[in-house]
Formats: structure tokens, sequence, C-alpha cells
């Protein structure tokens, strides 16, 4: 379930908005549908050959006392993909809209600790923080 989840996670966004793999796939004749099912099946052959790449090992090692050992193989495709399927249905969040939620800390905001007080103090503009100063270039 971990690699399902990574699966769906890093390479979705990356295709999505870093290396834009889903944008020059979309400029073909493949329909969305097809490059979702396209996705869902790698995650489905990476866990399966993961969980035989494991599998072999334990057998290999003489950790496996059954030959019941070979049903993981498909239980872990059987689980991962359910896990998987809606972590990469879900869209990445536009970047102007993760820093208008204040997620991530933003140019014209600035952050100030009273060490005397243990208070945290924060200000829409850097110009409005006592004691601020500013590197210039």
């Amino acid at each position: 379930m971990q690699s399902a989840s990574f699966e769906s996670t890093f390479p979705i966004m990356g295709g999505l908005v870093w290396m834009r793999t889903y944008h020059a796939m979309y400029a073909t004749p493949i329909t969305p549908r097809a490059i979702a099912l396209g996705n869902l099946l790698w995650i489905v052959a990476r866990l399966t050959m993961i969980t035989t790449i494991f599998t072999v090992v334990i057998v290999l090692f003489g950790a496996a006392e059954s030959p019941l050992i070979v049903l993981p193989v498909p239980a872990a495709a059987l689980t991962g993909t359910p896990l998987a399927g809606p972590i990469a249905a879900r869209p990445p969040r536009p970047a102007a809209e993760v820093a208008s939620s204040g997620a991530l800390p933003r140019a014209d905001r600035a952050v100030a600790y009273d060490r005397r007080k243990h208070t945290i103090e924060l200000s829409t503009s850097m110009s409005q923080m006592p004691g601020l100063k500013l590197a210039e270039r």
C-alpha cells in the first residue's frame, strides 16, 4: 500500500506540473480515460513486481513454510489499487491557490518572534515589522 500511494502521488504530480508529460499525452488522440487507466495499470504492474520480488526473496531465504506464499501477490494488487485510485485522481492545487491560502509563506508577509514575551507576530507587510532589517541588493 505504501508503494501504491507513492506511485500515485509523485509521478502523477510530476507529470502534471513539473515535467508536463500529461500535457503532451493529451495533445495526442489519447483520451483522458486512457491516460488514467494506463496509470492505474502501471500501478498494478508495479505492485505485482514488487510483491513478486519480495516473495522470491522470502522463498530463497527459506522463510516460506507453505505454498500459500504466492497469495500475497494478487492481494497486494487488490489492496493497493483501490488506495491508489483516489490519490491519483486528486488534482494538484495551483501554486497561486497554495500561496493565497497561507500554507506557504509569501514574500509580503513576515513573522517576528519576541524572545522576551515569547510571542510570534505575523505582519501582512514587511514594512510594518519593527526591527526587521531587509538586506539590500
